[in-house]
């Protein structure tokens, strides 16, 4: 990224995500890269 340049980053909670992956499968959408592990905690 250039120096003006920001990352946004948003993270949602989903349920069913094999759901939300098929839904996605069906509007065309690819994956390009594969997901990385990651720990994210939730505090409410």
């Amino acid at each position: 990224m250039g120096q003006n340049q920001q990352e946004l980053e948003v993270k949602l909670y989903l349920e069913n995500l094999p759901a939300l992956k098929g839904k996605l499968e069906r509007l065309g959408a690819e994956l390009t890269e594969a997901r990385l592990h990651e720990v994210n905690l939730r505090f409410d």
